[in-house]
């Protein structure tokens, strides 16, 4: 049977760490997977969600730390017991902790403007879409095969009805790292800000959901353009909870200044069948 590794820093709330963590899911049924987690940093709900078929291991190391040999030393030895066929990083800088094991490892590519300084030690990079695949392709001449993510959208309740009621709240929303200068947060702000005070619309309540390192820059954004009754910011939510609330908004919003692959968008816009779907399993469950 193939033996896949998976390694990665940290497993926290993210595109790429769901993604890992769905893929490792749906390859146990095939082949003998195991994730490795290097540093002590990680998400309880997404650790849950790791099926039992696959085997779990986390180093503990702690973040920012540096190359020591007792590390080295663990992370070697679980890699010569495991003997795996493929290593599969989600972090670029993972090889340079593998110098034996150069010809087995592949990297995945989640977002655009990676950096690129170990790309070609790889024996192969993957893209998560045509965007960053073409990114690579004309900063480094690596041509990069595309796998796309794949999204279970009966998981997600759509909306079914998007009325508004007279004088209620039209509820926005976003989903992602608190990191603005990705993600955009700080747009959204300034979006809304003149929604309410230029063009009166003040029926507008708008939730941050996620954690990151933006959160007090923006936190203190909102408080300085008077938005503090208009934003909430819910912090790092489960998967579970935000597949069954995204159904509860009007409009969700990504105003990233730049994606790899908008998970979220995807995630925010259930085909229309699956409403067809749902109302056809409530039918025979009543």
């Amino acid at each position: 049977m193939e033996k896949i590794v998976h390694l990665i820093f940290t497993l926290e709330a993210g595109g790429s760490e769901n993604m890992l963590i769905d893929i490792a899911n749906e390859q146990a049924s095939l082949a003998d997977v195991s994730i490795i987690l290097i540093n002590k940093k990680y998400s309880m709900d997404l650790v849950s969600r790791i099926s039992q078929q696959v085997h779990f291991y986390s180093l503990q190391r702690e973040e920012g730390s540096r190359r020591s040999f007792g590390f080295l030393f663990k992370l070697w030895t679980l890699l010569l017991t495991i003997r795996p066929h493929v290593i599969h990083c989600h972090n670029q800088n993972i090889i340079r902790l593998l110098p034996l094991y150069r010809n087995k490892t592949v990297l995945t590519i989640h977002c655009l403007k990676a950096f690129t300084m170990h790309l070609k030690k790889y024996r192969e990079v993957y893209s998560v879409s045509g965007a960053v695949s073409d990114d690579i392709r004309m900063r480094t001449g690596i041509i990069s095969p595309v796998i796309l993510n794949g999204i279970n959208f009966i998981n997600i309740y759509p909306r079914n009805n998007y009325l508004c009621r007279e004088n209620a709240s039209i509820r926005l929303v976003q989903v992602g790292r608190m990191y603005h200068e990705i993600k955009g947060q700080h747009l959204l702000l300034e979006a809304l800000n003149k929604l309410i005070s230029t063009e009166k619309y003040r029926h507008l309540h708008l939730d941050f959901i996620g954690s990151g390192p933006s959160l007090p820059y923006l936190q203190k954004l909102a408080h300085t353009l008077q938005l503090s009754k208009h934003v909430s910011f819910l912090g790092e939510k489960s998967r579970s909870w935000i597949y069954e609330q995204l159904s509860t908004y009007h409009i969700l919003i990504q105003p990233s200044l730049f994606e790899g692959f908008g998970l979220a968008v995807l995630e925010g816009s259930p085909p229309a069948y699956l409403l067809l779907l749902r109302t056809m399993q409530v039918h025979q469950r009543s």
